[in-house]
């Protein structure tokens, strides 16, 4: 699996794009799915979780929610997960950065 296809997944599995695209480490940033990460409560305002694209490994700094693939992933969110929408509108006003060159 190349690195567009493990994006393309990780957009498939968590129903939307990364609020950060992957930088040049290889991590990409999206609100994390464990917990009311897109309510921006904790200090940074920044989304927690990250995915590398390289090996498809994710990890949340705040609730620590990790495991090593996007199978995993899947399975931990479970077969009708669906994204908080009452957390949409933090999500919507949040500005995507670009990546750095």
């Amino acid at each position: 699996m190349n690195n567009i296809d493990i994006l393309a997944e990780a957009t498939e599995i968590l129903r939307s794009p990364p609020v950060i695209p992957p930088d040049h480490r290889g991590w990409a940033h999206w609100w994390c799915p464990f917990h009311g990460d897109s309510l921006r409560a904790g200090r940074g305002g920044h989304p927690n979780f990250g995915i590398n694209i390289e090996i498809g490994y994710y990890k949340c700094m705040r609730c620590g929610a990790s495991g090593p693939s996007l199978s995993h992933l899947s399975h931990q969110l479970g077969k009708g997960w669906r994204p908080d929408l009452s957390q949409s509108a933090a999500m919507d006003n949040y500005a995507a950065r670009e990546p750095p060159k």
